[in-house]
């Protein structure tokens, strides 16, 4: 069964569970599927099955997708958890986006900040915000971490070898045969995110969005 690397634990171990093989699929610089590799992947394990974790609430185009899955016949099973109550190529408002929207006008002030693009056709619902540092390095994003909880704002960095608050990297599950995921690996080596309550004001998110942007400046990357 064909499947993200970029997802929680409990995903690809569902299906070794059961007694299958999950095959992990590459994500892009935007954390979605690569649908490159989901072709090529598709193709050489001849997969009849696609689980579909729309992690941290980022959906991949879904058209073409399903053209993908189509062509290859593959069922998709979704994971919605990260999800509920998004929509695509829709309209919804909704209070997790708002907020989203103020820690990210934040972050996009900086330009040592790559923010995932994200569709226009999706309709998200995500409690947590992402962001990249394209060239920290280990010791850059280790003191990112640490100065910003200094002073309050708890990140989680996917480039940890262990999970660290629902980071999860494929190099952890050790119920499964390891992988090779350059791209996947290069995009967590660089991935941060934070989740926030409903409990934040809009003013609670942009004194969040400053302080990172603070601190992520006091760093040598």
């Amino acid at each position: 069964m064909l499947t993200n690397a970029f997802t929680l634990a409990p995903v690809p171990g569902a299906v070794e569970a059961v007694g299958g093989r999950a095959v992990l699929v590459e994500v892009d610089e935007d954390i979605r599927l690569d649908f490159d590799d989901l072709a090529r992947k598709a193709e050489m394990s001849g997969a009849r099955f696609l689980l579909l974790s729309h992690m941290r609430g980022h959906l991949c185009d879904m058209e073409q997708l399903m053209f993908l899955a189509e062509e290859f016949d593959l069922t998709v099973i979704e994971d919605c958890a990260h999800t509920m109550g998004a929509t695509w190529n829709g309209s919804r408002l909704d209070r997790w986006n708002r907020r989203y929207g103020v820690v990210a006008a934040e972050l996009a002030g900086s330009n040592r900040i790559a923010m995932p693009v994200r569709s226009k056709a999706e309709g998200m619902v995500n409690s947590s915000i992402q962001f990249r540092l394209p060239e920290p390095g280990e010791a850059g994003c280790r003191n990112v971490v640490a100065r910003t909880a200094a002073r309050g704002v708890s990140l989680n960095w996917f480039g940890d070898a262990e999970p660290v608050g629902f980071t999860s990297a494929h190099q952890s599950w050790r119920y499964m045969d390891a992988q090779q995921l350059p791209q996947t690996d290069r995009v967590h080596s660089t991935l941060f995110d934070m989740h926030f309550p409903l409990t934040f004001t809009r003013e609670d998110c942009s004194l969040v969005g400053q302080i990172i942007c603070e601190e992520i400046d006091e760093v040598e990357l």
